[in-house]
Parts: structure tokens; sequence; C-alpha cells
């Protein structure tokens, strides 16, 4: 497990190794393989997938669709161009999702209230 401050860089490497990501207002907790997870509360919301074009609306209703396109043309890993252009799903607990709501600063409530944002449109 590493925690980094909101405005650090997290190096590619961690974030693509990592098993779990957490964020809060002020810190990034990055769970690696072989590192204990907290327990879930019961009482978390049910996030469901939605399809690309409900993750693209959200994201445009946040004004967030350019900061995650900046960050899909920034990133190192071919494979996340080639995800964004191509999902026809997106998950919430996706690395990719998890990544993306690392680098632009996102909390788990945050990220949350998108996919349901998501879900609703």
């Amino acid at each position: 497990m590493k925690t980094y401050l909101k405005n650090d860089t997290i190096p590619a490497e961690v974030l693509e190794s990592a098993i779990r990501i957490q964020t809060t207002n002020e810190s990034v907790v990055v769970y690696e393989p072989g590192d204990t997870l907290p327990v879930e509360p019961e009482s978390l919301p049910t996030i469901p997938d939605v399809s690309a074009w409900q993750f693209i609306q959200a994201l445009a209703h946040l004004d967030l669709l350019t900061a995650v396109e900046a960050y899909v043309a920034a990133s190192s890993d071919p494979m996340v161009a080639y995800g964004w252009s191509r999902a026809s799903t997106f998950a919430r607990r996706d690395p990719f999702v998890l990544a993306a709501q690392a680098t632009l600063g996102m909390s788990d409530a945050q990220a949350d209230e998108l996919f349901l944002l998501a879900a609703s449109k």
C-alpha cells in the first residue's frame, strides 16, 4: 500500500499494477498485489456498469470529458487509448477508471456519483 498526496504524480507502473485505488480529499491510496484491502461497508450503493455513451454524457455533463481525453492522450500505455476508443461499457472498479480517477483527483464518492449519473442517462 502506498499513499500519495492529491497533487503528487503517481508513477504509471504503480497505477498499472494497482488492485485498488482509494481517494480522499487529501490523498490517494494505491493497493498493490499482496496488500490487505480494507473491508468495504455493506451499505455502499450498487454501482452499475454503464454504456460508453452514458459515460461520455455524464463526463460532459460534469465538465470532465476534456480532462479524461487529456489523461488518455498523455498515457504512455497504448491500451488506455485503445480501451477508451473501443470500450462498449465502463465498470466503476475497472483499472482504467481507477487510474483516471486518481489522476483527476476524484474521490470515491465523486466517481460513484459520476457512474450513478451515467446510469440515469
